[in-house]
C-alpha cells in the first residue's frame, strides 16, 4: 500500500524506488546504530539490567553497585582492547585493583541468534492481558538471568535477515 502510492506519481518507479525508501533507511539505520534502547525495542534483545549491553549479552562483565542496587557497565569495555594494552593492567583509573586479562566476548553469528530466538513470540504474539512489560518478561524461562530476549524481532521475516 505504502510503495504504491509513493509509485503512482513516478513516471518510472524502477529508478526512483531508492530516492522514495531513503529517508525510511536513513531513520532506521540512526535508529539501529546511534540509539541503545531503539536497538532493544528493534531486535528484542531488552538493553536493560546485568544483561543490558547487546554486545556482551550474556558474557557480561556489568555489576551492581552495592548499597544502590544500580547496574554498571562502567570498566566492561576494557574487555575490547587489544590484550597487551596498558589500560587493561591498570590498576587505578578503572575498577579498583582489577587487571582485565579475559578476551572481548565471541561475536555471535545471526544463526546462532536465529537458533536462541527462534521459539521466543512476536511482539504481537506477546499475552496482551499483561499490564506491563515486566510482567510480559517473567513468563520467558531465563529471561535476565542467561539471556535477555523479551521476543524475536519482526525483522527475522526478511528472508536474508539470518545470513
Amino acid at each position: 500500500m505504502f510503495l504504491t502510492v509513493l509509485i503512482l506519481g513516478s513516471s518510472n518507479p524502477k529508478h526512483k524506488i531508492d530516492m522514495y525508501l531513503q529517508s525510511l533507511i536513513d531513520e532506521l539505520c540512526t535508529l539501529w546504530n546511534d540509539d541503545i534502547l531503539t536497538y532493544g525495542m528493534l531486535s528484542g534483545w531488552m538493553t536493560t539490567g546485568t544483561l543490558g549491553y547487546p554486545k556482551c549479552m550474556e558474557q557480561t562483565k556489568a555489576f551492581t553497585i552495592k548499597n544502590y542496587g544500580a547496574v554498571c557497565y562502567f570498566d566492561c569495555h576494557r574487555q575490547f582492547l587489544p590484550l597487551d594494552h596498558p589500560y587493561r593492567r591498570n590498576k587505578k583509573a578503572f575498577k579498583k585493583r582489577v587487571v582485565e586479562t579475559s578476551p572481548a566476548p565471541p561475536h555471535i553469528s545471526s544463526l546462532e541468534i536465529w537458533n536462541r530466538v527462534a521459539h521466543f513470540p512476536l511482539c504481537h504474539e506477546l499475552p496482551q492481558e499483561k499490564e506491563h512489560e515486566q510482567e510480559q518478561e517473567k513468563d520467558i524461562p531465563g529471561f535476565g538471568c542467561t539471556h535477555n530476549w523479551k521476543k524475536h524481532s519482526i525483522f527475522w521475516r526478511f528472508i536474508y535477515w539470518k545470513t
